[in-house]
């Protein structure tokens, strides 16, 4: 039985990453394969799972007993799935991973990809990603990092066409970078009736490079009497994002919900008659717009990087130019007014995303390319 490692450093509750990692992990191992996880353990950081800790200047070479310990670490795997995180990742970690097994390096966002080709800042001058994590992350490592995975990695993998082309852009060998989206959550589920009611709703980080100050702004462009919005997520701009609500007398039209179980979003999508998604930078794929028009509900955004696999202007959804609030409350009325256009939208979203995002597709395809990475270099 082939044994497959997942290497990443993100633990539970960590984001979409971790979320991705583990429904990866129900496809291997539901396809009977051996699955082993290790988690790369930044400093201070704590974890209940097979954890290897990496000491502070993650980008230096290593120790002989660092180098020892990770390559023991890794001892007996068929296979190695390295999910990208940057946040303990160093290119020596790649190096002895690809000795000791095939490595596939699944790309999850623009972050390699931020200094060779100047991705991840917002049409609002926002970085891609918080100060404290852009502290972290040194150009110079980024860097030769990504050189050790396009020339040691046998495959990358890319959620989206637009991170595809991003990795071929920025050196990868065109042959060894393959496309496989993220899978959703639910299999096969049915769409949800659209509510009456005209509430919208934002399920994501609130965080400025996400457009969460637009959402605001944009309920109160909106003419649709009664219109409300739904905030579901946690994050630094939460406390703006609430003076910013009450500033504009909308506090008994917007409901921060906070941070909740993934298994109760869709009791609130069934709430929603549409989804807002303004980001405003170009995100990797972006699973919770995805996770909403399987529920059947249609999106309006801005429809960046790999946000356009999904967000069709006029078939999943209505996109609007970037960081136009104007537009994307436009865009928000028409979904709400009960004209059957929210209702056709979101059948045709659930049929999109369900048929090109699907587990048993997804399933497939990771299957497909464990098994090759395994054969390609046996």
């Amino acid at each position: 039985m082939p044994v497959v490692l997942q290497l990443t450093d993100k633990g539970p509750g960590g984001g979409g990453i971790r979320r991705v990692v583990e429904l990866h992990g129900e496809i291997l191992t539901g396809a009977g394969l051996d699955l082993r996880r290790l988690r790369l353990l930044g400093p201070g950081a704590a974890s209940t799972e097979a954890a290897l800790p990496v000491r502070p200047g993650w980008g230096a070479r290593p120790s002989a007993q660092e180098a020892e310990a990770f390559r023991a670490a890794l001892v007996g795997a068929d296979v190695i799935h390295l999910h990208l995180g940057f946040h303990a990742l160093a290119p020596w970690h790649v190096e002895i991973a690809a000795q000791v097994a095939p490595v596939l390096a699944f790309l999850h966002d623009v972050s390699p990809f931020r200094d060779q080709l100047g991705v991840g800042t917002s049409a609002g001058g926002w970085k891609s990603l918080p100060e404290g994590v852009m502290a972290r992350l040194r150009a110079g490592t980024r860097r030769a990092l990504w050189q050790m995975l396009i020339h040691r990695a046998a495959f990358l993998v890319a959620p989206s066409a637009y991170l595809a082309r991003l990795a071929v852009t920025a050196g990868a060998v065109p042959g060894r970078v393959l496309h496989l989206p993220h899978p959703l959550a639910a299999r096969a589920a049915p769409a949800m009736p659209l509510g009456s009611d005209p509430v919208l709703l934002y399920a994501g980080r609130l965080s400025p490079e996400k457009g969460v100050f637009l959402l605001a702004e944009t309920l109160a462009r909106i003419g649709t009497p009664g219109a409300r919005l739904i905030v579901l997520g946690a994050g630094p701009a939460e406390k703006r994002m609430k003076q910013q609500v009450a500033r504009l007398g909308l506090d008994q039209r917007v409901a921060f919900l906070g941070q909740i179980p993934p298994d109760t979003v869709p009791d609130h999508l069934g709430r929603a008659r549409a989804v807002l998604h303004p980001s405003l930078v170009a995100e990797g794929l972006g699973l919770a717009g995805i996770e909403a028009m399987q529920a059947g509900r249609p999106v309006a955004g801005f429809g960046l990087g790999g946000t356009s696999d999904w967000l069709i202007d006029g078939r999943t959804g209505l996109v609007a130019p970037p960081g136009d609030v104007r537009a994307l409350a436009a865009a928000a009325d028409r979904l709400l007014c009960l004209d059957g256009l929210a209702e056709a939208l979101g059948a045709s979203a659930h049929d999109h995303v369900s048929e090109r995002f699907s587990h048993e597709t997804v399933a497939r395809g990771l299957l497909a390319m464990t098994v090759g990475a395994i054969g390609a270099l046996a």
